[in-house]
């Protein structure tokens, strides 16, 4: 994943935080800064379909509780989902082969109806195609 899901604990100098701001004003006539674009915790209802949600345990680019947020936002609307945490990991993920793995399964078994492979350990990732 290692994606903010909500602006409002992202870092404050990456751009993220601030799409969608605007200067406002308010009934009071003072003008002030909003942001009125909705983080992904606050969309966690209208999610539809398979999410697989992957994030390191360290990653000090993006925050774990980003995950964990997210996580509880779509617990409390009900949503399924997966999950998946990856231990001492920052944000480049390490063990790309277990999870190049793990997320060529997810899709091949939502996207196209595939059964998974038992065990990960053996997996191999495909030969590019020949041009």
């Amino acid at each position: 994943m290692s994606a903010p899901n909500d602006p409002g604990i992202y870092f404050a100098h990456w751009v993220e935080r601030y799409k969608g701001v605007e200067k406002v004003s308010g009934e009071d006539g003072v003008e002030r800064w909003e942001a009125l674009a909705k983080g992904n915790v606050e969309l966690a209802a209208n999610l539809e379909g398979k999410l697989l949600m992957i994030a390191g345990a360290q990653d000090h680019n993006v925050h774990p509780a980003h995950l964990f947020r997210m996580a509880d936002a779509l617990i409390k609307a009900n949503k399924r989902f997966d999950m998946f945490i990856v231990p001492g990991a920052g944000h480049g993920l390490g063990g790309w082969r277990y999870l190049y793995g793990l997320v060529w399964d997810y899709f091949a078994e939502h996207l196209i109806g595939d059964a998974p492979r038992p065990g990960v350990e053996a997996f191999v990732p495909p030969a590019p195609p020949e041009n």
